[in-house]
């Protein structure tokens, strides 16, 4: 239906198909089936000032720089202040990048620019929460950590909520703040070392039933939850690889390195199918930390590094059946709606 609309913003109204779609638009705002907030960010997305263009990139990065060196000079002078100006001062960023971002939302700015306002904002706040830990006092750490986490979650749901289209960057805030405060949650209640693998494994099992909940209704969203699964999973046999072999020695062979192993294929598989970026990120970093964990066991045998190798073009290969099955998958998939070439004639 959103391809729909944005072929009707696209088309003279005078058309008979555009008058269809016009009235059809109309009918679904008046219903309340879409939100004009829906509306408005398609038809944002489609026009040319929506894209990137040089002068803005130069400003988006003239800007950063000036950032930078307020913080180069706001992080001298927090050396050198007392407890209660570390604890509030850092929350000064945060507040102006969010003054910032709603501007931007209220002008109706390309979304990219959006983005990159919801992003800084939410970095700013998770930045702001860690350094104002340094004005606590005695708060114990795990428990600030949870506490921040908790925060970041929250900030990045209300985007979620209230911003239409979703931004990505506050679906990126929301999932890294559930990760990263289960775990100082986790170390809040006394797990010990050992437990932290499971409970990656525990979250990317998490992150994998969000993604195929979001699979059907929006695969551009589901692709983060899934690339998240792929990393924790990841960190999960990182973690056991080296928590199985005491004295830093990792030539070992255990089930880690299996499970490693199916995971950079999976990966390697959904991402050619899917064709999607945040995928192929986390297929090509998985495989990196892949290889760092086998290239020492296959380093203490013969018969091992041909192992490896086998594994690798194995991998390969793989990729090349899915990237082959997603083509062949686009090439037969139907049109969206009926062309004036496909649609019979009128009765």
């Amino acid at each position: 239906m959103i391809t729909d609309m944005t072929d009707a913003a696209a088309r003279p109204a005078s058309t008979p198909r555009g008058d269809e779609l016009l009235a059809e638009v109309r009918r679904a705002l008046a219903a309340g089936e879409i939100a004009r907030a829906d509306l408005a960010g398609v038809l944002q997305e489609g026009r040319p000032g929506g894209r990137v263009g040089a002068a803005e990139v130069l400003l988006a990065l003239g800007g950063a720089v000036v950032v930078l060196g307020i913080a180069l000079i706001y992080t001298t002078a927090f050396l050198a202040m007392d407890d209660r100006a570390q604890l509030t001062t850092p929350y000064i960023f945060p507040l102006v990048f969010l003054v910032l971002f709603v501007l931007l939302v209220r002008r109706h700015r390309p979304l990219w620019e959006r983005e990159v306002g919801a992003f800084v904002t939410l970095a700013t706040l998770g930045i702001a929460l860690a350094a104002s830990y340094a004005g606590s006092g005695d708060a114990d750490p795990e428990a600030w950590g949870t506490v921040a986490s908790a925060v970041v979650v929250v900030a990045s749901g209300l985007i979620l909520w209230f911003h239409r289209p979703r931004l990505r960057a506050a679906g990126v805030g929301l999932l890294s703040g559930l990760v990263v405060g289960a775990n100082f949650a986790a170390a809040w209640i006394g797990m010990s070392g050992g437990g932290f693998r499971w409970l990656e494994l525990a979250l990317a099992a998490g992150c994998l039933v969000a993604g195929l909940a979001l699979q059907r209704s929006s695969p551009d969203a589901a692709s983060l939850p899934f690339a998240a699964a792929v990393a924790l999973i990841v960190i999960a046999g990182v973690m056991g690889i080296s928590g199985d072999f005491e004295g830093g020695d990792i030539t070992g062979l255990s089930v880690w390195h299996v499970l490693l192993s199916v995971t950079v294929a999976a990966a390697t598989v959904g991402a050619a199918v899917t064709g999607q970026p945040l995928l192929w990120v986390a297929a090509a970093g998985s495989a990196m930390l892949w290889l760092m964990m086998t290239i020492p066991v296959a380093g203490t045998s013969f018969g091992w590094a041909l192992v490896v190798i086998a594994m690798g073009l194995a991998l390969v290969g793989i990729a090349l059946v899915a990237t082959r099955f997603s083509r062949r998958m686009s090439a037969v998939r139907p049109p969206p709606h009926p062309t004036p070439s496909t649609k019979g004639p009128d009765r």
